[in-house]
């Protein structure tokens, strides 16, 4: 409106200056032009910034749009490709090999693997499922609903669902069945002080790659106190049952006591410790069960008798003869 007036105004003074030339007339016509002119930059000025703060506002929508997508992008969706990528390279398996790992009915490729939109697609409830029970991996870590990747069992004062287990994979894996015995201290000793943890790994064959085999794990959440008699004695009565009837022997190795703990919790992958424990045998967990007649390198021997009746008294035997 006030924009019309003034232009209104120009064209009257403009009559005027044409109807009654003079210096006046002119100078009335000069202002009100000047003046409509003003009025006028003004509105296209206001009009440019209404449009303009429009666009801010609309570039704004777009913007957070993107940031809101690539957050949805980077929650559970991103973390489940990026996991299920991280069980096989965590298992040894190079990420140009997985396609080969993979049965050939879930039809996933090596570009699927290099692009997470194209992964997440392949990403079935079969194939996740698969990947759980081939690597022993608990579901709802795969998922990113968990930071604790396996389930672990505690054995203490429950050797016989041990014995049962081993049993089992040692009939099932013959000759790649492997228990890791892991000590926290230099020199584990029956009368010395507390804790002098032992804590067991369990590894399986359940892939063939080429001529590689690859494993899987059963971590143990039992860390067995060398220097607690009941402890001491369940551990030395398995180890000893299982040489003498499964014929399978321990191997020992050292440990820091917070890898122990990230072990024994599941939430680590084991062959990451696997592959930073020194190579070479630390030690040998038959020794310890041994009486000296069985073997020049038993120690402990003053209370071999006592494991040995222990072992009869807990019936460790009829955990391996009950049927399954």
């Amino acid at each position: 409106m006030v924009r019309f007036l003034a232009w209104l105004v120009v064209a009257i003074a403009g009559a005027w200056a044409l109807a009654s030339p003079g210096f006046d007339s002119v100078l009335t016509l000069v202002a009100s032009l000047v003046t409509a002119m003003t009025i006028q930059a003004k509105n296209v000025s206001r009009s440019r910034e209404i449009d303009s703060s429009s666009v801010i506002e609309e570039c704004k929508k777009d913007v957070d749009g993107e940031v809101a997508s690539q957050r949805i992008q980077e929650g559970p969706v991103l973390s489940l490709s990026k996991r299920f990528l991280a069980v096989f390279i965590n298992h040894g398996i190079h990420l140009n090999e997985i396609p080969r790992c993979i049965p050939a009915r879930f039809e996933v490729s090596l570009s699927d693997l290099s692009n997470s939109s194209k992964l997440i697609e392949k990403m079935t409830p079969d194939l996740i499922d698969w990947v759980c029970l081939t690597f022993n991996i608990r579901r709802s870590w795969l998922e990113a609903d968990s930071e604790r990747i396996y389930e672990t069992e505690n054995f203490y004062k429950n050797e016989h669902s041990l014995l049962r287990l081993l049993k089992d994979l040692k009939e099932k894996y013959p000759n790649n069945l492997r228990v890791i015995a892991y000590k926290d201290v230099g020199a584990l000793d029956s009368g010395g002080p507390r804790p002098q943890n032992v804590n067991l790994l369990i590894a399986y064959p359940t892939l063939k790659l080429g001529k590689d085999v690859v494993m899987a794990y059963i971590p143990t959440s039992t860390q067995w106190d060398w220097g607690y008699w009941r402890s001491r004695y369940q551990l030395k009565g398995i180890i000893r049952t299982c040489y003498k009837r499964l014929g399978l022997t321990f191997d020992g190795y050292n440990l820091n006591t917070e890898d122990m703990s990230k072990l024994s919790s599941g939430t680590i992958f084991p062959k990451k410790v696997i592959d930073n424990t020194p190579s070479g045998i630390a030690w040998y967990p038959d020794d310890y069960s041994d009486t000296s007649s069985e073997s020049s390198c038993a120690k402990e021997t003053h209370e071999t008798s006592s494991i040995i009746e222990y072992v009869r008294e807990q019936r460790y035997a009829d955990a391996l003869d009950a049927e399954a």
